[in-house]
């Protein structure tokens, strides 16, 4: 497993409980049965930025909450993201994740999901094992919410008619909820009131909702050697993003007519150059910056004092990401 980014801009006492939580999924990995070792070996090799583990860790600081506790639930919250992703490969056929070959392409379908399901399983395991806070039943509710959106996506691929109100709800369920259940638990072990738990929350709402759009935005103007995937892959399976959707409310002339199935995934390289030219990734990019605030107003009354100072880092780190 990597060495999580943005470790230069934490303190040492949080960058050590991070490579706690790596460890222990590390281990957690080792210890499984031989049958499904090298697959999962294969899932948590990727290398990622663990920011959902990181927000855990953020909105606890200054709580009461044990640092065994911490740890294993932030893998927990870890792991769960871990595994819609070994689904997500599946359900986009994606033959590669950030440059490196997917399960699902290696091993087959099967072997993809049942190791996803193994690892949702360890993650409720963790959750449910080493705290005196029930946290499955908010688990649980976000995998329903994740779950919910995909199938929504699913069903409506290739229709690009839908509203920015349709996208918001989509991201919110398969993108922002772990980011708020994080920022959650976090509070929730840190023994932080119902109020603030809520607020945190939100906060986790409001970032995740960023990010996405983010990465929505590198699917059209990302270099796709650093992204790990082709450019336009949205744009090419049929699904609307907010520059695409941006474009569409004002009428771009000749967008529809390039988006007809068949005509397409052959006119995806000028839909996004004329995206691009227009600005809509830019207003895409500033309405993220608006999520961005909003998650930092709603986190500052609640976060201890160095906990905001890592979270506002973070966030200028991240809102920076592809500028």
């Amino acid at each position: 497993m990597s060495k999580p980014l943005f470790t230069d801009i934490l303190d040492p006492e949080l960058s050590g409980l991070l490579d706690r939580v790596r460890e222990k999924i590390i281990t957690l990995v080792q210890d499984s049965p031989d049958m499904i070792r090298e697959d999962l070996e294969l899932l948590t090799a990727r290398p990622g930025k663990m920011l959902r583990p990181l927000f855990l860790l953020i909105a606890a600081q200054g709580g009461s909450a044990e640092e065994d506790d911490l740890v294993s639930v932030a893998a927990a919250v870890e792991l769960l993201h871990i595994s819609s992703l070994a689904h997500d490969d599946v359900l986009d056929n994606a033959a590669r994740r950030r440059g490196v070959e997917t399960l699902h392409h290696r091993k087959g379908v099967k072997r993809a999901v049942l190791a996803g399901d193994y690892l949702l399983s360890l993650s409720v395991k963790l959750a449910s094992s080493h705290f005196r806070e029930n946290l499955v039943p908010y688990m649980i509710g976000g995998i329903e919410r994740l779950c919910l959106s995909e199938i929504e996506q699913d069903q409506n691929t290739g229709f690009f008619g839908i509203s920015r109100e349709d996208y918001y709800r989509r991201i919110r369920g398969k993108t922002a909820e772990l980011f708020a259940l994080s920022l959650f638990a976090g509070a929730l072990l840190g023994g932080q009131s119902e109020e603030a738990r809520d607020a945190l929350y939100q906060a986790g709402i409001d970032f995740g909702m960023a990010f996405q759009i983010q990465d929505d935005v590198l699917d059209y103007r990302g270099n796709p050697r650093t992204m790990g995937k082709n450019g336009s892959s949205d744009l090419k399976s049929g699904i609307p993003t907010l520059p695409l959707i941006l474009a569409l409310e004002e009428n771009l002339p000749g967008l529809p007519f390039m988006l007809k199935p068949g005509i397409r995934t052959i006119c995806s390289p000028l839909i996004r150059r004329k995206l691009i030219q227009k600005g809509y990734d830019e207003q895409s990019l500033d309405l993220a910056a608006d999520f961005l605030r909003k998650s930092l107003t709603a986190a500052q009354t609640c976060l201890s004092p160095e906990g905001m100072d890592q979270y506002r880092s973070l966030l200028n780190a991240l809102g920076n990401r592809i500028l």
